[in-house]
């Protein structure tokens, strides 16, 4: 098949799709479709195991509404360093604890989010601040 470059095409010709039948903009569509369906399914199995309530505070939150009380998903490691959409990796939050990881620098939340204690109690979670300019273990949750 000859590949034309997109600015040899006219104005209003369309470009050609690739051997699949398909564009690169139609290939990145459906990537990014795949990633948001992936990430729903991933936040629909965290708030069915968070119960809606803030992992640190225990505060009962909700879907959408109020943005003090609405449900935030925090993920452990940072998309931007690989983090994936599992659950393992993602923990509900307050706007507020949310606010001190991401804005403030006042809060690490690090482990396993689907981690379970003997009684099947979560546990896998620890909770780090800064005491007299160290991070310091506040709470297991």
């Amino acid at each position: 098949m000859n590949h034309v470059h997109s600015s040899l095409l006219g104005r209003f010709q369309p470009i050609p799709k690739t051997v699949l039948g398909r564009s690169r903009a139609d290939e990145k569509a459906a990537k990014d479709n795949a990633e948001k369906a992936a990430e729903r399914a991933c936040y629909r199995r965290v708030d069915r195991r968070d119960g809606l309530r803030c992992r640190v505070t225990g505060i009962q939150l909700a879907l959408g509404g109020s943005l003090v009380k609405a449900a935030q998903r925090h993920h452990l490691i940072p998309r931007s360093q690989g983090g994936q959409h599992e659950t393992w990796n993602v923990v509900t939050v307050s706007k507020a604890i949310h606010d001190r990881i991401h804005v403030h620098g006042t809060m690490r939340i690090t482990g396993d989010a689907d981690a379970r204690d003997a009684e099947g109690r979560l546990c896998g979670l620890k909770v780090e601040e800064p005491i007299n300019e160290v991070w310091t273990v506040t709470k297991w949750v």
